[in-house]
């Protein structure tokens, strides 16, 4: 999916409405239809009913305002108690808003600029005000609404994007509203993966309400994002002549005296993501997986108990039975893991590098040029700026080091974070639109590292595999039946299942 600026998706809305293909009240009605649905289903997905006794409708008098029009009347329908606030009078109201204005139910609750409004314990709030057609510092009334948006401790969806946030910059443009979830109508502005966009946005959805492709295809785009459709067709139906050896054979390589749990979660993760067989190698006695049928091995170790200097060749004859290899999780990269990292990078087959295997890589960059399968670097912030420093490149924006690393080292590099960066060395960047801060726990990445192990030995397409693990990972991190901050890596595996349903009817 097309990633834009306000300008561009202002440009697509206009063209649209004049080719008379689309109304301008259609778009907007199928903007607040789908955006109840979206709305209906994050307050289903674990939150709590004590939060979520009403819906407060905050509307400004442009379109924004008329999709929350929409939304207020459509939330009344699914059984919920709404009020709708006017950061207008009514007479200002023109056009559609005006027309969504008069649909509302009689039940709904309407206020207006010039009366008083409260936000109390359990209200939903929904960000209608002015989405993405601010270019200048908040004015009242809108400065105090959103004031108040933020100090109420309720969950809060924004509508496009979160009022007072720059749709082409992610500038903070005075004061912004700090959203829970943001739905952005369309598609996606550039301005939410910019600066503040990210912290400001919470978890993204897109609603797309019909925008023609050629129309859309006519205008530049600022990137691209991934997104469900995007990754779809990587999910097709298993041949009915399946076997464990032709469904993904996935090899997990790591772990240390103290980190053992890293190459089980990786492993684990692997396996639930649909890799048919999965074999995890670590240093000293072989691990007990919760997961009976991964195949766990014990290697030789150091007295420090990490992989020594002479496993490598052995580790080898795993190999090269699997087309994919996760090497590092729980690895901490110390000097006797070198060789076997070495070893594991001679090979042709996709190789993803992850955590403690990371350090070795500035040591291997003639070997990493010359690799004909992939190799696949997931570092977090730190261990890409530390990375990076250890081949001398000296960006100070965290995506040029990530484009910096993955041309020297020939690889693609998954830099990790709210709305993740994939980046390829051919210099195409595209853009992750899942997850939460849920994904903010101890062994997230090594579940991350484990499914896209999964995918690359299941999918043919290794660029699409790549970005497929990155969006699923992300889903998984948006399920809240465990609350976000009770979440632990181990849910993440526990979701697994349920997204890829979601993702095929073939899952």
């Amino acid at each position: 999916m097309r990633i834009v600026t306000s300008d561009t998706m202002r440009a697509i809305d206009s063209q649209t409405i004049k080719s008379g293909r689309v109304s301008g009240s259609i778009l907007m009605e199928r903007a607040g239809v789908g955006a109840a649905k979206e709305i209906c289903k994050f307050l289903e997905n674990g939150i709590h009913e004590n939060f979520q006794k009403r819906i407060v409708c905050f509307c400004g008098k442009g379109n924004n305002g008329g999709d929350g029009f929409v939304i207020a009347s459509e939330m009344f329908r699914n059984g919920f108690d709404v009020v709708a606030h006017l950061a207008c009078e009514v007479d200002e109201l023109v056009g559609d808003a005006l027309h969504f204005f008069k649909l509302l139910p009689l039940e709904v609750q309407v206020s207006t600029k010039s009366s008083t409004f409260e936000i109390f314990k359990g209200d939903v709030v929904v960000d209608c005000l002015l989405g993405t057609g601010i270019t200048s510092n908040l004015r009242e009334p809108y400065l105090s609404i959103v004031t108040a948006i933020n100090s109420s401790h309720s969950i809060v969806v924004a509508i496009d994007s979160p009022t007072g946030l720059c749709g082409n910059t992610g500038s903070i443009l005075g004061e912004a509203v700090l959203a829970d979830l943001t739905l952005t109508i369309g598609l996606p502005k550039i301005g939410l993966f910019r600066q503040e966009g990210p912290e400001k946005s919470g978890v993204l959805k897109v609603i797309k309400i019909g925008f023609p492709d050629d129309i859309i295809n006519s205008f530049s785009s600022e990137g691209v994002l991934i997104d469900a459709a995007m990754i779809q067709p990587l999910f097709k139906r298993k041949s009915h002549s399946s076997h464990k050896y032709n469904t993904g054979v996935s090899l997990i390589i790591g772990g240390s005296a103290n980190y053992k749990g890293a190459p089980s979660l990786a492993s684990k993760a692997s396996a639930r993501a649909g890799a048919g067989m999965v074999t995890c190698v670590t240093p000293g006695d072989a691990i007990k997986c919760s997961f009976d049928s991964v195949i766990c091995i014990g290697e030789s170790e150091t007295m420090d108990g990490d992989f020594d200097e002479s496993c490598g060749q052995r580790i080898l004859e795993y190999v090269k039975k699997s087309p994919s290899v996760v090497v590092g999780p729980g690895m901490r990269g110390v000097s006797s893991e070198e060789s076997l990292v070495a070893e594991i990078l001679k090979t042709d087959l996709d190789v993803v590098v992850d955590a403690g295997a990371l350090v070795h890589l500035s040591k291997l960059v003639d070997r990493l040029q010359e690799r004909k399968g992939l190799t696949v670097l997931t570092p977090h912030t730190g261990e890409l700026k530390r990375l990076g420093a250890s081949l001398g490149c000296l960006e100070s924006c965290n995506e040029k080091m990530a484009a910096k690393v993955s041309e020297k080292l020939n690889a693609i590099v998954v830099l990790k974070g709210q709305f993740s960066r994939v980046v390829y060395p051919d210099g195409e960047v595209v853009i992750n639109s899942s997850g939460s801060q849920a994904l903010a726990t101890a062994g997230s990445g090594d579940v991350l590292a484990g499914i896209i192990g999964s995918f690359l030995s299941q999918f043919d397409d290794g660029r699409l595999a790549v970005a497929a693990a990155v969006f699923v990972h992300g889903l998984c991190g948006e399920r809240r039946e465990n609350g976000l901050r009770s979440m632990v890596a181990d849910d993440l595996i526990a979701y697994l299942p349920k997204v890829l349903k979601e993702l095929s009817p073939y899952n």
